[in-house]
């Protein structure tokens, strides 16, 4: 398969404001009795959160939050699932943070980002030897994979770019359809 990129420069993101509310909660906790932050992450997002062979968290997001934890002197208890769950999950107080979420403008308007570790180009992935599909103009009327609530589904829906989209809930089931000779092309992050 091949790749063009697509958004070059969004952020993949430890924490939200993991620092900043690590600070109010240590305030916070000289008065009231402590309290355990959650965090939320994608099950699925190697190398930076999924699920080890034993069902629990692990990636480089995960270590990164248990080490800054441990220096904070605070206690969090992480919650990796299905990348729309977790979502939802901030958006109703179950969880109070997200690891690993992409910075966009328009995710401004819902959440406050951290500052960034890593950056993760998003790309637009054909099978070899399609030359139909070159850049984002390409993509309408196509049949488009995109992991659900990802923020290429975001971006699709966002740009209303016309297309017919099969939603997936893990990018490993975006390329593995494509792979398998099904749909146009899947927009998946380059890991």
């Amino acid at each position: 398969m091949q790749s063009f990129n697509l958004l070059r420069s969004l952020c993949l993101l430890p924490i939200l404001l993991f620092c900043v509310l690590a600070l109010a909660q240590a305030e916070e906790n000289s008065v009231t009795e402590e309290r355990t932050l959650v965090l939320g992450g994608d099950h699925n997002y190697p190398p930076y959160e999924y699920l080890d062979q034993f069902g629990f968290p692990a990636g480089y997001n995960v270590e990164l939050s248990k080490a800054i934890a441990r220096v904070m002197g605070m206690e969090i208890s992480i919650r990796l699932d299905d990348w729309g769950q977790v979502r939802r999950a901030l958006e109703e107080g179950e969880i109070d943070l997200l690891m690993g979420m992409a910075h966009t403008e328009e995710r401004l308007s819902e959440v406050d980002f951290s500052s960034p570790h890593a950056k993760v180009h998003q790309s637009i992935w054909v099978r070899k030897g399609n030359q139909a599909i070159r850049s984002k103009a390409d993509l309408v009327a196509k049949e488009v994979v995109v992991m659900k609530e990802s923020v290429m589904h975001d971006y699709m829906l966002e740009h209303e770019i016309v297309a017919n989209l099969f939603l997936v809930t893990t990018l490993t089931d975006a390329l593995t359809l494509l792979a398998s000779g099904q749909h146009d092309c899947a927009l998946v992050a380059k890991l």
